[in-house]
């Protein structure tokens, strides 16, 4: 199975939309510090397991976090979703989550 696109909205660190696409083999993600990258590797685990673990560890971050703090300001509804596009030999899956910050227990 090979990731296609993952696409972020209001995704921790990520305000508004932000689309990042992958080619065939292997993919390099590099950026100064606290550029995203932790949280991009963490939106692909939340699209896919349900959760999000921040730094890799067993320590689960509050599920309010998932949604920008800037977006959680600034909306009356605010939400977060993470899309993926995934491709396996025979089929094509689309993946949608969102969560909206009424809904994590805040």
């Amino acid at each position: 199975m090979m990731l296609k696109k993952i696409s972020l909205t209001n995704f921790a660190s990520f305000y508004g939309e932000h689309t990042f696409q992958f080619e065939a083999g292997i993919n390099f993600i590099e950026g100064p510090g606290a550029s995203g990258k932790t949280n991009l590797a963490g939106a692909l685990g939340f699209a896919v397991f349900g959760r999000w673990e921040r730094h890799f560890t067993r320590y689960r971050c509050p599920r309010a976090a998932l949604v920008n703090h800037v977006h959680r300001e600034e909306s009356e509804n605010p939400f977060c979703e993470v899309n993926t596009d995934l491709e396996h030999a025979r089929a094509r899956i689309k993946h949608e989550i969102k969560a909206f910050h009424t809904s994590l227990g805040v």
